[in-house]
């Protein structure tokens, strides 16, 4: 069966890079559609001084199940330096990827609200709509999804 799969990819610490890098690893991996534009945003819940991130949102597929996504999204993230928890770096992100929605469940509302996760969704000409934990997802250019 063939999922879809919406990602957050982002990095500050040799950020763009880091996100090329994990954009290649991706794609070898899953069957994505579109990725958005690379974008920068300020650090949520880190210390003032931390340094902005890269970010940038994916739109894919995968035949994967939802347990195999995930692990093969923390491979990537171990792949390109992020350590293992308690051995971070203050304030230091080498490589977050997460897996936002998986078909039309929203895995992290919160991280949907995010400025940067709305711009990279219209960005790719999407809108969305969040509904408990259920998600739509809207063209606003066409595109089929």
């Amino acid at each position: 069966m063939l999922h879809r799969i919406i990602l957050s990819i982002g990095s500050n610490y040799h950020a763009h890079e880091q996100v090329s890098r994990a954009r290649t690893l991706i794609s070898r991996r899953f069957s994505l559609l579109s990725y958005s534009p690379v974008m920068q945003s300020e650090a949520i819940d880190m210390p003032s001084e931390t340094p902005h991130f890269v970010d940038q949102i994916a739109i894919g597929y995968t035949t994967k199940n939802r347990t195999e996504t995930l692990q093969c999204l923390k491979e990537i993230e171990l792949l390109l330096g992020r350590p293992v928890r308690g051995k971070r770096i203050s304030g230091q992100i080498e490589m977050d990827i997460d897996l936002l929605c998986w078909d039309c469940h929203c895995i992290k509302p919160n991280d949907l609200k995010r400025s940067y996760v709305a711009e990279g969704m219209k960005k790719l000409g999407m809108d969305f709509r969040i509904t408990t934990h259920y998600f739509f997802l809207f063209s606003t250019s066409g595109h089929k999804f």
